[in-house]
């Protein structure tokens, strides 16, 4: 378990231990409003955003006042053989009553002759878009990192800006 205050990223150690490895991301704030926390994986010690991922994104939202209720695949958050780091959940909100849930599996990072497959949920009080009207979010996430090297490291962290709070817990 890492407790972030303030701080600039996430990592976690991962390897040939455990074939599932799965992640919790619990009551996760930006410093800042509407950033989106995002995730990506190295094969080397030194941690590096190293390897290509494909990537598919979809999500369900609701908002507070009874409208903008959709279900929707989002090309946008797509990566395709991309070194970028992933989205898992967009411009979530920092208010002071909102937080952001999220788990996350990934399966045999240490493998050697596979792809590293994953997917995540995620559970978000999300102000984006442009609506001054807060909703939630439920966002699903599945891909696989391109690579049959080991992988060492997972990182995650905001598209700009801090992690304000938050849990993040990883178990094998």
């Amino acid at each position: 378990t890492t407790t972030a205050s303030d701080t600039s990223s996430i990592s976690f150690t991962v390897g040939s231990a455990y074939d599932v490895y799965m992640f919790e991301f619990i009551n996760i704030r930006p410093v800042t409003s509407t950033k989106s926390l995002m995730f990506q994986g190295s094969t080397t010690s030194s941690y590096t955003n190293n390897i290509p991922q494909t990537t598919t994104y979809f999500y369900a939202n609701f908002a507070e006042d009874g409208t903008n209720a959709d279900l929707a695949y989002a090309t946008g958050y797509d990566l395709a053989q991309s070194t970028n780091y992933q989205n898992l959940m967009p411009e979530i909100s920092n208010a002071a009553s909102a937080s952001s849930c999220a788990t996350l599996f990934l399966f045999s990072p240490g493998s050697t002759t596979y792809v590293k497959q994953y997917y995540s949920k995620t559970s978000a009080l999300f102000w984006g878009g442009g609506s001054p009207n807060p909703r939630t979010m439920s966002s699903y996430v599945g891909g696989y990192f391109n690579t049959t090297e080991a992988m060492t490291q997972v990182n995650f962290k905001f598209d700009s800006g801090n992690i304000s709070s938050g849990d993040f817990k990883m178990y094998g």
